[in-house]
């Protein structure tokens, strides 16, 4: 039973759907909501860590919400880069340039044999 000025559950879900889309949480489709008595709890996953602040603002300012309860997650990818390169041995040594080879270098490369 709601007391006076009192805002339901349901009332208070839907404001905070509203918030989020706002904040742009919207394209986050993995962020769902539960209130209970005016608490809201947020669970799912986040891209970045950045996207957090904005949303539990967002949320916090939604008339009717006494308490956020933040459980998302963030999933950071990481860009994947290349491997660095390793130093490899040549017949040079160390520091040693490194052996270009063309076509013409390589045996066997532009000649024909009749077997």
């Amino acid at each position: 039973m709601l007391g006076r000025n009192q805002i339901s559950d349901k009332e208070i879900t839907k404001t905070v759907g509203q918030a989020l889309s706002r904040s742009g949480a919207s394209s986050q489709p993995r962020i769902t909501t539960a209130v209970y008595q005016g608490t809201v709890t947020l669970t799912g996953l986040l891209q970045f860590s950045g996207q957090r602040s904005p949303i539990l603002e967002s949320v916090s300012s939604v008339a009717g919400v006494h308490r956020v309860v933040d459980l998302m997650q963030v999933i950071e990818r990481e860009l994947l880069a290349p491997e660095p390169l390793r130093p490899t041995r040549q017949s040079g040594g160390v520091g040693a340039a490194p052996q270009n080879k063309t076509l013409d270098s390589i045996p066997n490369v532009g000649e024909f044999h009749d077997s």
